[in-house]
């Protein structure tokens, strides 16, 4: 047997084993209590996540082949008023799923870390903290050590982000939980951080360049990317977009209110996509075109669509493209315009 027969083997187990939704990003709350600069999420309006449409996604996700639940999207999910109850429903319908939140812990540090105790109770897996700033990491250090009784009781390991032994989104439900603690974000890896990126776009031309190191004039990247061949991204609307780093929310594969999540993860709009990223094309995406985001390891996910036509590919753009005119996203694409493709010329 050749190589080329065992990969082809290889990827039929691949299509068995993400023919269903394994990993999922829910947004709890649009909006935020914090206005970061290096940050992209839009900031058009602010809402929660209806309970009909949380509980339809839950209903329709296999708890049998759901191995990682992310709560996150563009806001602060602790805003959320109903986030225990959803960490608790997820939990009860989702046993054995790893499920992390990502949080910029001002609710806690506001009123109190009984809601932060309250969300691990609830169900949670891995909180990770992001921390800006120094003087809000020795505030929250000095209130954590306060409860440091009641973290060990609940056996919730506190590790610095870049101490942790582990990666933060992983298919194995581990034995103890997880409060991951980044003290700042920043372009060089090398520190205490999480590195910056440039939510798709969406944010100012400085900070592209002072981020990637790159001038809008040298993307798009010639890479590949996987991201949406593992998970699927569900902001509050129900819109199901093809990345969380979609700052400008610029592509829609569909939405739940309309569709199954089946129906959407196997949409001719996602497999368009998917294969769009799969041969190095992002600068036909608006949302990829200043993306700096690399996949690793690509090979365990490979593309397992047909190919598609010039034409089918800029028919399914033209239907999912929603590029905001207030947001950076719509004023850095329109500063090259002459350089894109038609097709995102004609969404501008």
């Amino acid at each position: 047997m050749d190589q080329k027969e065992k990969f082809e083997i290889f990827k039929k187990r691949r299509l068995l084993a993400f023919d269903e939704i394994r990993h999922i990003k829910l947004e709890p709350f649009h909006g935020c209590s914090l206005n970061c600069p290096f940050c992209g999420i839009s900031r058009d309006k602010i809402e929660a996540m209806p309970r009909e449409i949380f509980y339809k996604i839950i209903r329709e996700l296999n708890p049998d082949k759901l191995r990682l639940i992310t709560l996150c999207g563009h806001g602060e999910p602790t805003l959320c008023k109903d986030i225990e109850l959803y960490i608790h429903e997820l939990r009860n319908r989702f046993p054995t799923a790893v499920m992390e939140m990502y949080s910029n812990v001002e609710v806690f540090l506001r009123f109190g870390f009984k809601k932060m105790l309250d969300v691990f109770d609830s169900g949670l897996t891995h909180l990770m903290a992001d921390l800006y700033g120094d003087d809000k990491y020795d505030i929250f250090i000095s209130e954590l050590k306060k409860i440091r009784g009641e973290i060990s009781s609940r056996n919730i390991d506190v590790v610095l982000y870049k101490d942790s032994p582990y990666p933060l989104c992983t298919y194995t439900k581990p034995k103890q939980k997880r409060l991951v603690i980044a003290r700042e974000v920043s372009s060089d890896t090398s520190d205490a951080s999480r590195r910056r990126h440039t939510w798709g776009g969406n944010i100012c031309e400085d900070k592209i360049e002072e981020y990637s190191g790159r001038r809008l004039e040298d993307f798009p990247l010639q890479k590949r990317c996987v991201d949406l061949l593992k998970y699927l991204t569900i902001y509050v609307s129900g819109d199901a977009m093809i990345c969380c780093r979609d700052g400008g929310r610029a592509i829609s594969v569909g939405n739940v209110k309309e569709n199954s999540l089946s129906e959407i993860w196997n949409s001719d709009e996602a497999q368009i996509i998917r294969y769009l990223l799969h041969t190095k094309r992002r600068g036909m995406i608006p949302s990829c075109y200043f993306c700096t985001q690399q996949s690793f390891r690509e090979g365990l996910y490979p593309y397992w669509g047909r190919e598609y036509s010039e034409k089918e590919i800029e028919e399914g753009l033209k239907k999912m493209m929603r590029i905001n005119q207030k947001s950076e996203l719509w004023k850095n694409l329109k500063k090259i315009e002459t350089r894109l493709p038609d097709v995102i010329q004609e969404a501008l």
